[in-house]
Parts: C-alpha cells; structure tokens; sequence
C-alpha cells in the first residue's frame, strides 16, 4: 500500500468523521523532542476554520491532554518554553507530539534542571522514575528492566539485588501469594511503559510482609487520587535460538474508566524446543573406574502463562480479584549420554498445571483484607531403556506425580498517630495439602509388581507481626518490628519462633542518605525435597529426598549510603546457621553419583558492594557496579570429614545504553559482567565471564518496537565446577552452551487519559 493510497484513505476517514454531527475528542501527550520527557502546563486548543477557538485545556504533569470540540480543523499547542505548534486536523492526529524548546529564551528568566531519576518517599525510601531511567534503553519487558535498576544485576538470567541476600518482589504496593519465580515470569509480558516507578528498600517493610529488602513495582494504574480512562495493550512475538529454536507469542491488556473499573490481563505462550548439555567428569571411587558422562538432552513442548486482575475504586475503597495460571500441558524431554559407547535413551513425559487466585479488599491505603487459593499438579513418566528389546539390564521405568492445595488468607493495617509516629500490624495464615505419588515399573530390566508409595505432607504456617516506626525531626527515621512466627508440619515438628527486626535511616541532608538494617528472614525448603523419595535418572545419577531436612533462619545486618540520589555504597553481612542448598556427591556404597539437600552448620557471607552511575552524555548512560564478598561455611561431607572453608569473590558489572539515531529512535545496549572463582559448599565454580548485546528500534509514534539481543556471546556465563575433597573428586559443567539469540516484535496500542485537573500546579519539583 503506497502513501498516495494513504493519505487518500485517510482523507475519506476525515470527511465521513467531520460530516457526521459528532463532537471529536483528541487525546495524547506532549513530549520534548530532545529530551523525551513529558511536557506539562501546555495549552491545547481546537481551533476552527476561520481560527476560532472552540475548546482549551492545559496537559497534566505526565504532558497528557484530552479535548473535545466539534468541527474542528486544527489544534494548537502552545507553551511558554517551547515554539507552538499546530496541527492541521485533515492530514491525521498523531497522539504523541513533540514540543522544541524555543531558542530566544532569556537565560535570566529560565531554569534548566534534569528531571530527577529517583525521590525519597516517606521512611526514606528511594522511588524510581521508570520513564526518566529508561527513556534512551533498549529494555523492552518490565522484567528486563528490573535488572538494570541501580543496585539490581543479572545473575543465572535472575535479576539479584546486589550486596542483599534476597528480596521480596511487591506489586502496587501490596503483597502476592504468587511464588517468586512465578512473579518474576509474569513480569516478562508486562511492558516497561505500563511501569510508572519502582520502590527499593533496604529495610524491612511489615506490611510487605518482607524480612529483608523489598521492590515494590508500580504500574500505571488507578488511584484515589487520579482517575484514568482509556484502553492500552501490547501485542508481541519473539524468535529465540539457543542451539535449538523457540517461539514467544502473547500480549496484554489494560482498561480503565472513570467510574473507578479496570480490567488488566497478560497472556504468554511458548513452543520450540530447548537444550541441556550436562557433562561430568570424576575419579573412581567405590568399585567402578570413575564416570565420563556427556547427557545431551532435549525439551519439546508448549508452556502457556495467564494472568487477569479486575478491580474496582471507589474514594477510599478498591476491591480486586486476580487469577493466575500456569500451564506445561504436553512436555517431552529426550535425552542421552554422547560419551557412552552403548547409550540409552531417557525419555520423560510431563504435566504441570498451576492455579492461583486471590481476592483483595484496600480501605484508604492502609487496610488491606485477602484471601487466596493455590492448586497444583504436576507428573512425569520416565522410561529408561525401554526402547531396546530384550531390555537392557540397565533399563528402569517410574511414574510420579505431586498435588497440592494452599488456602490461606491476611489482614494488614497501618496508622499515623502523630508526632512522626506509626505503627503496622497484621496476620497471616496457610494451610497446605500436598501428596506425593510414586511408583516404579520396571528396575534392572525388570518387571516391577510392587505397589506405589503415597506420601501426604500437611503444613500449617502462620504469623503475626506488629512494627512501630517513628520519623524524628532534622531526616531520622526509625523502625523496629516483631514478627511471631509459627509452623506445624504434622508428622514432624511445630516450631515458634520470634523474630527482630530493626531499621535506622538518616537523610543528612537530600544528597546524603544513610540507613541501617538487622533483620532475620526464615527460609523453608519445597514440598518434595523433605520427602523420602529416591528419583533414579540413570544407572549413575539419582536424587535423594532428606526427611530430616529443617528450616533456617538468615540473620542480616546492612549499611547503606546514598549519594546524590544516585550513587550507592553498601556493607552488609549474612549470617545462615542450618543453613541448606543441594550439592551433588560420590556415594560409594551404591557407586553413583547422589543429588541431595541438607542442612550445613553454617553459611556466611560478608559483602561490600557499590553502585555507580556514570557520567552521562547525549548519547550514552552507563552504570558500573562492583560487589566483593568473603564467604566462609562449614558443612557435614557423606563419607568425608567436615568440611570448613573460605572464599574471596568479587563481582563486576558495566552497562551501557546508546543513541544510536534519536531522529529514527534507533538505540543500543552492551552489558559486561565478570565474577571471579568462588565457592557454593563443597564446589570450587570457575571465572564467570558474560557479555549481552542489544539494538532496539521504536516508530515515531511510538506503536511498532523491534529488539534485537545477543545474551552470553562469549558462551562463558556458565560457571565450570570443580570438588576436590576427599572422596569427592570430580568436574561438573552445568549447561556447555549459553549463547542465545533473539528478535523481539511488539506492537503498543491505545492511550489513557488522566482525570486529574490538569491546572492544578505541581510543586514537588520545588520542594514545597
């Protein structure tokens, strides 16, 4: 379809839509041309044909405007900083304008200043501007974004928290029962322009419910304060090649009117295929000469994510309910060791499926009421050699499956009392089914005729916390909370525990801000690793169930400092006593090598860290962070004595986002990272070395994105490990190939409007 065609389209739409009697509205945003920022206290006018004016109104702080006039030919924008423009309404309405800065203007009269990236909010809390942050970033995913926030890195394709041993992700600023990992995926189908700010706190926060660092994401949405209207969604696909190919394809919506309604839902679906190329190398031990094992294994199978959120505000109430689901209705995993000169095929067929929904009540943005429903099931079927006949005296056969149930519910309050003063208080309880099935068939090339084993595990978790926090004139701030913490695991244990936590910051002044943090978090392991299960994977692997496995509590003390509202420097330190994680061993006895979780005497890590935005230029931002950690832990070896060790390692990262056109919004990304040699247990992990690549076009109008990423194109990101211990002598690669390639369509459509009066002056730029 050529211009000509068109433009004459266009030119019948214009006529059919200014003969029909109808008032027209127009809506959009005022931008800076060079700066991309939004442009308020403009004056938007509708003029007619002989240049009278039938409608005026000025855009709000976000350099959004909505007016409404009929028979309106033109539409002017006028602006004390910038030249007017004005649009002749036959030749099409673009909803994005950009407003030049006007040369004549009297550098006595005028205040140049940056639009600051990042505010305090009350208790001291940093908030980031995500349209400021990002405005020359290729990021394309909220999900993305989160790893380039200041103090935030990119670990195992995990965004971490630098120099914090965790933390809890929030969502306009109330707290999920969706797990972690699931939230994390669900931020990958939410774009980067539907995020207004992101709150990091170093410090607790109760209501949160966070026992260390939090990251509250806020989207754009409905508030007591600003009403929007309007439909927005975001339409993408994306081609990823990791060896193998794999598709991405969804999209999501958000409406919202007026009356207080707004409906949001994101959809993702996946399909392709994707690798696995473990290989292990030991020494002999027991009575065989050792392994050399290469399994090379591929997963096929489509992997489908949902989300929907409907909620209702009305003055100082807001009622919601979510869903979200997860779904891997057919996977198929194949796999085979190249190194064997008589391989058999593993082959695993599997099912998972999650449903999670929650239903919330807020009063005034202190009391909030929910109630939540978790079910998951979950199968695989494992052949081992069943394709050869006779079968191989190796071959072996399982079926195993899981369910679970979680009903659970919270209440959480807050009160100023004046004088600086406020407490926060709440309770939380969940109850837990779950039952583990297991049944093998065939064993040694055998056939099996023993029953299955079924095994229910039922836990009842609760707290209930109270936190006073007190803000002390001249920038002091204080917090101390407890937390009651009690769980019973019928058939096992019932454990009470209290936990402090403690938090101190002081604003020196607004480009000096220190806090300090002690808090403790409890840590409790997943359903099937307390079961008494053994998972055999092939005649030399298996995984072990630990029933005696416990919770631990993490105990962490943090100093933080923030310079300029930019620069941040860290001192904290982790303390883990019981602490636990799975590590892999020689088991002599049964001459295989064992997969398995327990709990270590103790695990400590003692960390400094810096965040430092460098200096930037049109056309260039970067940001080095530096983080060097001594570890230390001591541990019970299987058949080794205790094992006691330290580890120095330091952690570098330098990213970069360059304009490469501003004219044709064409940008670039480069991200380095390198982490020297450090320790997890018994494992000694190798020089990590990674370097991402990325080129991002977006359309004038800011509708059509393409995103271009090249991740671990050195193919060094994944640690080599090493034990050398005792008995335990081997070398392990995790995954041999990393490198990834992807392309990235997305299409953006619709626009809100806000409801706030747009003539009201904002003064928190003045510091009013």
């Amino acid at each position: 379809m050529n211009k000509y065609i068109i433009r004459l389209m266009l030119f019948v739409t214009t006529v059919l839509l200014a003969t029909s009697a109808l008032a027209q509205n127009y809506s959009g945003i005022l931008m800076d041309k060079g700066s991309r920022d939004p442009v308020d206290l403009a004056t938007v006018i509708l003029l007619s044909s002989d240049s009278t004016v039938l409608a005026a109104v000025t855009s709000d702080e976000g350099g959004y405007f909505s007016v409404t006039a009929e028979d309106a030919k033109r539409l002017q924008v006028s602006h004390i900083l910038y030249e007017t423009v004005r649009l002749e309404l036959s030749k099409g309405f673009q909803d994005t304008i950009y407003l030049e800065q006007k040369s004549e203007q009297l550098s006595e009269l005028v205040v140049r200043a940056e639009r600051p990236m990042m505010k305090l909010l009350e208790g001291g809390i940093p908030s980031y501007d995500i349209d400021v942050l990002f405005a020359k970033s290729s990021v394309t995913t909220a999900y993305e974004m989160l790893s380039k926030l200041p103090g935030m890195s990119m670990e195992n394709n995990v965004p971490v928290l630098v120099g914090t041993n965790g933390y809890t992700l929030v969502m306009n600023g109330k707290p999920s029962n969706i797990p972690q990992d699931q939230l994390l995926e669900m931020l990958k189908t939410i774009p980067v322009q539907m995020v207004a700010n992101v709150e990091i706190s170093y410090a607790p926060i109760a209501k949160y419910r966070a026992k260390g660092a939090s990251i509250n994401i806020v989207l754009k949405q409905q508030s007591k304060d600003k009403r929007l209207s309007g439909l927005s969604g975001q339409l993408f696909g994306a081609y990823v090649n990791e060896y193998y190919s794999r598709y991405n394809l969804g999209g999501n919506i958000s409406y919202s009117d007026v009356s207080g309604f707004s409906l949001t839902g994101n959809y993702k679906t996946a399909w392709g295929s994707s690798l696995t190329d473990m290989t292990v190398d030991t020494q002999p031990f027991g009575t065989n000469g050792g392994y050399h094992i290469n399994n090379h294994g591929k997963w096929t199978g489509p992997d489908h994510t949902v989300f929907a959120d409907l909620s209702y505000a009305k003055d100082k109430h807001n009622v919601s309910a979510n869903y979200y689901g997860s779904f891997s209705p057919n996977d198929r995993y194949i796999e085979q060791d190249r190194r064997s000169p008589d391989p058999l095929d593993r082959v695993q067929y599997s099912v998972a499926n999650t449903h999670h929904a929650a239903l919330e009540y807020v009063y005034n943005d202190h009391l909030m009421l929910g109630a939540f429903y978790t079910n998951y099931n979950g199968s695989k079927d494992v052949l081992y050699g069943l394709e050869r006949a006779p079968l191989p005296t190796r071959a072996l056969a399982y079926f195993m499956d899981q369910k679970s149930q979680v009903l659970g519910g919270h209440i959480d309050n807050s009160h100023n009392l004046g004088s600086g003063w406020g407490i926060e208080y709440g309770s939380k309880f969940s109850f837990s089914n779950t039952i583990n099935h297991q049944q093998h068939r065939v064993a040694q090339g055998r056939q099996l005729s023993d029953e299955s084993v079924t095994k229910t595990n039922r836990e009842l978790l609760a707290d209930a916390y109270v936190g006073i926090k007190k803000q002390f004139p001249h920038g002091l701030n204080m917090g101390i909370t407890l937390v009651g913490d009690y769980a019973k695991y019928f058939g096992h244990e019932e454990t009470f525990q209290v936990i402090p936590q403690a938090n101190l910051m002081y604003v020196i002044a607004s480009n000096h801000i220190l806090q300090f943090t002690i808090d403790a978090e409890k840590k409790s392991p997943a359903y099937y690793e307390r079961e008494p299960f053994t998972t055999i994977h092939s005649e030399y692997q298996q995984w072990q169930g630990n029933p005696d496995l416990r919770p631990y509590f993490s105990y962490e003390g943090q100093l933080v400092y923030i310079l300029k509202n930019r620069y941040i420097f860290l001192l904290g330190d982790t303390y883990e006593p019981n602490s636990f994680a799975q590590l892999m061993y020689l088991d002599p006895k049964i001459n295989q090598i064992v997969y398995k979780t327990w709990n270590w005497h103790y695990r400590n890590s003692l960390s400094v860290a810096a965040v430092l935005p460098l200096p930037q230029t049109t056309w260039w931002q970067g940001k080095l962070t530096v983080n060097g950690q001594f570890n230390s832990a001591k541990i019970d070896i299987p058949y080794a004595e205790p094992l006691e060790r330290n580890r120095f390692m330091l952690f570098t990262s330098l990213t970069n986002d360059f304009v490469i056109s501003e004219k044709y919004n064409f940008s670039a990304g480069a991200d380095f990272r390198y982490i020297t040699g450090g320790m997890q247990g018994i494992y000694i992990f190798s020089d990590i070395i990674g370097l991402d690549l990325s080129a991002k076009w977006v359309s004038q109008d800011k509708k059509w994105s393409v995103t271009l990423n090249g991740n671990d194109l050195l193919n060094r990101a994944t640690p080599r490990i090493r034990v050398d211990y005792s008995i335990h002598q081997f070398d392990f690669v995790p995954n041999t190939f990393g490198r990834s390639v992807s392309l990235d369509l997305r299409y953006t459509f619709g626009s809100f409007k806000s409801e706030k009066k747009p003539t009201q002056l904002n003064t928190d730029r003045f510091g009013m």
